[in-house]
């Protein structure tokens, strides 16, 4: 019997594995103009330079199902790990959330404090063979063994003190809008938070309807914390004007953790307007 495959709105990547092109499919009907990365995403970024000797790594991906059941092995038949020169650290899953828009995310600790001023390389391997790959490369130079981008030099001042809310985040907006480009469907909270890293902030929401419960960790963006779902994906899927709680956690580099309440913060998500660009 002859296979016919009908492809709508996908995105083709093609990832080069030990000499070999393979072809990766994201199915994003919705998406318009969306970046979409053939590889896993990583907290830090590759622009950071300096990391912590506790340092909290975040690996995430969106859409991809081939990179969803690659993360599903981290921690399992994959190792994920810190190399340098010196010592190679494993790196230790503490959390691997999947939201209720599919997304799934992977929550890494070095298992040893990394050695200060060392420089060490995000790498992964899978019955003892290079699978680094998973992570974006540099431009292989001949002869010279492949690298990823993530390479960080370990701080000698190891960030000890708790990120700190200035006050309990409030709702500044609701945003929902449908159009040709996609769907936001969203609610944006204040960002008073202060540290001296990057933070993480361990987003649970709690819908009281029925009790369900979703959680993902989120960076802020221009000192806005937004909650919800915009044009090119997002976390936490809203009906219309539903009763919910939201608890943030802010996680620094370092590990170090604070609640920004004590109890669940409670909040309507937007009102979804009738769609009429169809």
């Amino acid at each position: 019997m002859e296979n016919h495959y009908i492809f709508s709105l996908k995105y083709v990547s093609t990832i080069l594995i030990d000499s070999t092109f393979y072809v990766a499919i994201w199915n994003c009907s919705g998406l318009a103009q969306c970046d979409v990365s053939p590889w896993i995403t990583v907290w830090p970024s590759e622009k950071v330079k300096v990391i912590q000797p506790r340092q909290i790594i975040l690996l995430s991906t969106d859409f991809s199902v081939y990179l969803s059941k690659e993360m599903q092995q981290i921690g399992y038949a994959t190792q994920v790990y810190l190399w340098s020169a010196h010592d190679s650290v494993p790196l230790i899953v503490k959390d691997r959330p999947v939201t209720n828009g599919g997304n799934l995310s992977v929550v890494l600790q070095p298992s040893q404090p990394l050695l200060a001023g060392n420089t060490y390389e995000l790498r992964a391997s899978r019955n003892n063979e290079n699978i680094s790959w998973l992570f974006r490369n540099h431009v292989r130079i001949s002869g010279q063994p492949v690298k990823t981008i993530y390479q960080w030099r370990v701080t000698a001042t190891p960030d000890t003190q708790a990120p700190a809310w200035v006050s309990t985040p409030t709702v500044v907006k609701k945003v929902f809008s449908d159009n040709s480009e996609g769907t936001e469907n969203y609610v944006h909270f204040t960002y008073p938070l202060r540290d001296s890293s990057d933070c993480l902030i361990k987003t649970t929401v709690r819908h009281t309807r029925n009790g369900q419960q979703t959680t993902a960790y989120l960076t802020a963006w221009s000192d806005q914390l937004d909650v919800g779902w915009f044009t090119c994906g997002g976390h936490f899927r809203f009906s219309s004007q539903e009763e919910c709680t939201v608890l943030f956690e802010a996680i620094d580099s370092a590990g170090n953790r604070a609640t920004a309440s004590r109890q669940p913060i409670p909040f309507t998500t937007p009102v979804i307007g009738p769609v009429t660009w169809h």
